[in-house]
């Protein structure tokens, strides 16, 4: 587990693990520091835990069904029209299924 020491002037610094050797700065922080994004370690970590919060809502949103969740309840076939569900199905028993380009080329809807 990493360590955290405190110095003066209330500043800190993260230090990683390493196996053999002394421990040193975490990469991620390293690249925040050396790219001048930040100015000190402080920064880096309040940069790093702000894209964690913003990848967890991303992902909560897709799982959530937030992107390409119409909820219309249609289904917008090759041929650009709307069909509802039951009659998509309807179309599929049939062996005309507007989504798959082989069958709806050899069908006239």
């Amino acid at each position: 587990m990493g360590s955290i020491d405190f110095h003066e002037e209330n500043e800190f610094h993260i230090r990683s693990r390493r196996l053999l050797g002394e421990p040193e700065t975490p990469s991620m922080i390293r690249f925040l520091l050396r790219t001048g994004v930040v100015k000190n370690e402080k920064q880096a970590v309040s940069i790093l835990i702000g894209v964690i919060l913003v990848a967890l809502s991303a992902t909560f949103f897709i799982v959530r069904g937030g992107v390409g969740a119409g909820g219309d309840g249609y289904i917008t076939g090759l041929d650009g029209v709307k069909y509802s569900i039951e009659e998509y199905e309807r179309l599929g028993a049939q062996g005309r299924d507007v989504l798959n380009p082989k069958t709806f080329e050899n069908n006239d809807y």
